[in-house]
């Protein structure tokens, strides 16, 4: 008791209170909304619902351009995104259920304002979509005490009820005249948002490379490579370094997944019949943000596609994994690429795996390396 009323309860090493009661909905954002200082895109948003379990929802949102037009959905968000001034942290609110609830937290005036001058920027443009929804994301900078350091920033989401044209005639910019968006002369201060309601949502911060390669204990990496073959040893070898945040990968191999291939392949059966290369793509690539997985249905012993060729000329890594002895010769010597080869397979008897690495001077190439294997 002594320490609360001297408002030392809170310990100097115990997390930051956060500013509101947590929702039992949340939404998953991209990483750009939680730097510290950054320039954000502000197209329309698509969310979609990705799933509930014991009366929690989960929702990813995603840009509308990531997204193919034919998985887009009929409503949108537009997003708006309002970065507050640095505060103390301290006792946790009851979570805002109108713009106005919304405000009085806040305490500023430029969050109406600028709210406002963000709606009439939109309905100035020729593609303002009135019936989109509004995505309200406020970034709360976080000290432990006022006029210190800010520690975090913290990120809430807010999705509105309302429409935007029913939202700027709650805020006092324009009203409704025989079904046309009529702007005010003068904006009328006294409605901030009281019958705009909100639904909040708790943000998760979308994988980045990043925090994939930090879970795994291990740097990110942003080495170019080709992975040759997606079978059981290449699906696995793959998908684990793509979960730890390594490399930027350009997946080849022209063999179809067939039943047997699930004994021991990373896909699941429900990709039967088509390209593994193509499968492991459509599998693995959205593990992180702004990843760059590529496939190509090809066989490298074949006269190469302009595709292949220019993966070779940008590659630094091959990585052979075809358990094939012509494959890795070929890819010694046969193919123009400065990238260094790298070959990894089974024993015959599958007890061992065997990796032959060049450096990366190539000083020994793989067809050199393969003969002090049979000799060791």
């Amino acid at each position: 008791l002594s320490q609360t009323a001297r408002g030392e309860l809170h310990d100097p090493d115990q997390p930051l209170e956060q500013a509101f009661f947590a929702s039992q909905e949340s939404l998953v954002l991209p990483s750009a909304f939680f730097k510290a200082a950054t320039t954000l895109t502000l197209e329309p948003i698509y969310v979609r619902l990705a799933g509930t379990h014991n009366d929690k929802t989960v929702y990813v949102a995603l840009p509308v351009s990531d997204v193919s037009v034919a998985d887009r959905p009929q409503a949108q968000f537009a997003p708006f995104v309002y970065t507050a001034s640095p505060r103390a942290h301290g006792q946790i609110h009851e979570q805002p259920r109108t713009l106005a609830d919304l405000q009085d937290y806040l305490e500023e005036v430029p969050f109406i304002d600028k709210l406002r001058q963000h709606l009439l920027e939109l309905k100035a443009d020729s593609s303002f979509d009135g019936g989109l929804k509004l995505l309200v994301i406020v970034r709360l900078p976080r000290q432990r005490e006022a006029g210190g350091d800010v520690e975090t920033i913290e990120v809430w989401t807010f999705a509105s009820v309302n429409n935007l044209v029913d939202i700027g005639t709650d805020l006092g910019i324009w009203e409704i005249h025989e079904n046309e968006i009529a702007l005010l002369w003068g904006i009328d201060v006294s409605r901030l948002g009281q019958t705009s309601s909100l639904i909040m949502l708790n943000p998760i911060q979308a994988l980045t490379r990043e925090m994939a390669a930090a879970f795994n204990g291990l740097n990110p990496s942003e080495t170019r490579y080709i992975a040759i073959g997606a079978g059981i040893l290449g699906s696995q070898v793959v998908n684990n370094l793509i979960r730890a945040g390594q490399g930027n990968w350009v997946w080849v191999d022209e063999d179809q997944y067939l039943p047997h291939n699930a004994a021991r392949h990373y896909l699941p059966s429900c990709y039967i019949g088509q390209d593994k290369a193509m499968a492991m793509k459509a599998l693995l690539g959205n593990i992180w943000e702004k990843m760059e997985l590529q496939a190509i249905a090809a066989n490298v012993l074949l006269p190469a596609s302009s595709s292949l060729l220019t993966a070779f000329s940008e590659a630094e890594v091959i990585l052979d994994m075809s358990a094939s002895v012509v494959v890795a010769r070929h890819l010694s010597s046969g193919v123009e690429s400065s990238a260094r080869r790298i070959s990894l397979f089974l024993n015959p008897s599958g007890t061992d795996v065997v990796l032959l690495a060049e450096g990366s001077d190539r000083a020994l190439r793989l067809d050199h390396l393969e003969m002090e294997y049979y000799r060791g």
